[in-house]
């Protein structure tokens, strides 16, 4: 993100919020929301997991869990869907998304993992 008063580059925070999601509910949407606004974060990226490493196969399928927290999410600006987890094939923890994501925005944002 470009400052115009400095003109300067100003790095974005955004914050990343993994899960199963299944199924999205308002205590996922009320923690986002709160994290967000305590570390003032630009974007914080919901990311469902395909298979989680801690406990059994999801009810529904990841791309129907992907669907709910899109729709739930949708009009509240400073949370988004990244759905990067859903493309991997085997369960891991928490740093890889991380990990990967730092690889794709490099110096660009400040990546804090919740």
């Amino acid at each position: 993100m470009w400052c115009l008063v400095t003109g300067t580059c100003v790095a974005k925070r955004i914050g990343m919020l993994g899960g199963t999601f299944d199924p999205v509910h308002i205590g996922h949407l009320r923690s986002a929301l709160e994290v967000a606004e305590n570390y003032a974060l630009d974007q914080l990226l919901l990311i469902p997991n395909a298979q989680p490493p801690h406990r059994d196969t999801p009810q529904v399928s990841a791309q129907q869990r992907l669907a709910m927290v899109q729709l739930a999410v949708e009009g509240v600006e400073v949370l988004s869907v990244d759905d990067r987890e859903l493309r991997r094939d085997k369960p891991h923890g928490a740093l890889i998304p991380c990990y990967h994501c730092a690889l794709s925005w490099m110096s660009r944002i400040n990546c804090c993992l919740f």
